[in-house]
């Protein structure tokens, strides 16, 4: 057992070495084509890749300039009538706005009979914990993205020190655990389909104020009647933002609900021994759990998704090489890295073929399946043909045990790749399946 961890470790500091090469794999689409045919990444014009309904809705628009485009993922500024908001990638952007259009149903509640009633009974509370905290709550969970290319140099940092932070910040303090605020809080955010751990800190001051309005003033979620834009259909109907809509709307219900339901109904305390129970049915070793779910980044929610994706890989070997590299994860675009390859691991398993181990393969954490296939999930926006994809892609060739299985290898994205590299893919004999998160079940 010890020599097999030491060639496991052995095998992680040789992707830690190289892992640029690996990281590659998420790059712009488009660009201008360089010497050799390779593509350089550019910034494009919001309208190239967004809809106009998405460009601009109620109480919000992107700015309409070009989409800054970091190797990795589209960057996006939003003005709003609450602020302005800077995000990362796709997903995160679809999650904004349904948080804008919660934000703005929250504002509204606040305005209402019913929250200016539970004003008036918090008031006969002590002055320390009634009125006073409704009106001016203390926010929470606070994050600004750093970008996932920063992740891999912080697994390098990791590996020869210590992971930095452990105390979660999503965890409910004693005062509102008493007061069941928290309880109240996920109800709303459940209602509202936005997620009571986001790091968005207009929400949470709004999530908190009429968490606490329930915990002192009895305020309750069916007392107060939505308009009908902002029930799930919403969320759904921004399943993606191009053109392809909802095309698994029910498959995508099945496991948010369930999500979902675990994030409204148990406390960050209950959730965490429900995942420590499951790490540990899966051979997650105890310290390496434990290193996880302290992390500072990822939120009872990540831990959910992540957690229940991987569960479903039952009897995958080398599964805890997913949470060893996690565990290096130093900021919220990271975690939802994390996040959405857990979710692509999961989905190929249970649409495709299901997947037998996960290992290192060229430096990368990848995948193989019942029959062979070498799997790569990777979540990116948009990707164009470069060097080191060149040099990955040799490398995978390389390695395959005969001439014959070179075109044993698929490549799963959640993005779109250029036209010259899924050209350069398919002379290699790689599979490409686009826009994964159409197909299968993923959450933002």
């Amino acid at each position: 057992m010890g020599k097999q961890l030491d060639r496991e470790w052995t095998t992680q500091c040789l992707f830690v070495a190289t892992a640029p090469i690996a990281m590659a794999l998420v790059i712009a689409l488009g660009g201008q084509v360089q010497a050799a045919d390779y593509e350089i990444p550019h910034n494009v014009h919001v309208k190239e890749i967004l809809r106009p309904d998405v460009i601009q809705g109620p109480h919000y628009h992107i700015e309409d300039t070009m989409v800054t485009y970091d190797g990795y993922m589209n960057h996006y500024t939003v003005a709003s009538d609450y602020g302005m908001f800077e995000v990362t990638g796709d997903a995160a952007l679809r999650k904004l706005i349904l948080e804008i259009h919660a934000i703005a149903e929250l504002k509204e509640v606040k305005k209402s009979k019913v929250f200016l009633d539970s004003l008036v009974l918090a008031a006969k509370r002590p002055v320390n914990v009634g009125k006073n905290m409704i009106l001016h709550p203390v926010d929470t969970l606070t994050g600004i993205p750093k970008g996932v290319g920063t992740l891999f140099g912080n697994i390098a940092k990791g590996i020869k020190g210590t992971v930095s932070g452990t105390n979660d910040p999503s965890e409910d303090n004693r005062a509102e655990q008493a007061l069941q605020m928290s309880a109240y809080k996920r109800e709303w955010a459940n209602k509202l389909g936005v997620d009571p751990y986001s790091s968005n800190k207009v929400l949470q001051k709004d999530l908190n104020s009429v968490g606490w309005a329930g915990a002192l003033g009895s305020l309750s979620v069916t007392a107060v009647t939505f308009p009908a834009q902002s029930t799930v259909i919403t969320a759904l109907k921004m399943a993606r933002l191009s053109d392809q809509m909802t095309e698994i709307a029910e498959q995508r219900n099945e496991f948010g609900e369930h999500i979902n339901k675990m994030v409204e109904t148990l406390p960050p305390s209950r959730m965490r021994l429900t995942n420590e129970e499951k790490l540990a049915k899966m051979g997650i070793p105890a310290d390496l759990a434990k290193q996880y779910l302290d992390h500072p980044h990822f939120t009872p929610r990540h831990d959910a998704i992540i957690v229940n994706s991987l569960e479903a890989l039952r009897g995958t070997k080398g599964v805890e090489l997913f949470f060893q590299m996690a565990i290096y994860a130093d900021d919220e675009e990271s975690a939802n890295f994390f996040q959405h390859k857990a979710e692509m691991f999961r989905g190929y398993h249970q649409t495709e073929a299901p997947i037998r181990e996960l290992r290192i393969v060229s430096n990368y954490l990848m995948a193989k399946d019942k029959n062979g296939t070498m799997v790569i999930a990777h979540p990116l926006d948009r990707g164009v043909w470069r060097k080191p994809i060149d040099q990955l892609t040799r490398e995978l060739m390389a390695i395959q045990p005969t001439p014959d299985s070179a075109g044993n290898m698929t490549l799963w994205m959640t993005g779109t790749a250029s036209p010259l590299a899924l050209q350069k893919f398919k002379a290699r004999g790689i599979t490409v399946v686009q826009n994964v998160d159409t197909r299968i079940q993923m959450m933002d």
